[in-house]
């Protein structure tokens, strides 16, 4: 099910399948990042370079958790337009994404463990909500004829 831009009549490659990819992606660099700061530690726990390197990445990481957020309205958005069935998995999106967002604030405020522990369940449950979208969405676009 690829959306068509109006008028046109040509595939929308800015449709529910692109933003769907993009958290994926998205995600999979939060992890990344995510795990990076993890890793190095940060705040008191570094000094030097160290130090340097994990406020970078966790600037990056937050930058990412806004770009994830960003992403997950506009596949709302999306499949409101052009793939109404899929309208309970994006908004399930968006209310994962913005809670796992606020919980990351709250890891950072509170330096909390349990916290941090929760923003990876909301990771996995992004995760796989997004994956199961392009599972689905690639089951609904029709082959090629010839």
């Amino acid at each position: 099910m690829e959306a068509v831009e109006a008028g046109t009549g040509a595939p929308n490659r800015r449709g529910l399948p692109f933003w769907a990819n993009y958290q994926v992606g998205l995600l999979a660099a939060q992890f990344l990042f995510g795990m990076a700061v993890n890793l190095l530690g940060f705040g008191d726990e570094t000094k030097g370079t160290a130090k340097v390197f994990s406020t970078v990445f966790l600037v990056i990481h937050f930058v990412i958790a806004l770009a994830l957020l960003v992403g997950a309205i506009v596949a709302l958005v999306q499949a409101r337009k052009s793939a109404p069935r899929f309208n309970g998995l994006a908004l399930t999106g968006v209310i994962v994404v913005a809670l796992t967002v606020i919980v990351g604030f709250a890891t950072m405020a509170a330096d909390n463990d349990w916290l941090s522990y929760l923003m990876a369940v909301g990771f996995i449950v992004s995760l796989m909500l997004y994956v199961s979208m392009l599972v689905r969405l690639n089951r609904t676009v029709a082959p090629p004829t010839a």
